[in-house]
């Protein structure tokens, strides 16, 4: 596994968590759109 797709596992498992990338997002300290990306990511 790579890093960026352990990222991508991590940052889907905060969304699960918090059903929603806003608030997983601010959580984490990160903009949503970054959680969105990772998370995209492990379609790849």
């Amino acid at each position: 596994m790579r890093l960026d797709q352990f990222s991508g596992i991590v940052a889907f498992v905060k969304v699960a968590e918090a059903k929603s990338f806003t608030r997983a997002a601010a959580k984490l300290g990160v903009a949503p759109a970054s959680l969105s990306e990772a998370v995209k990511g492990l379609e790849e």
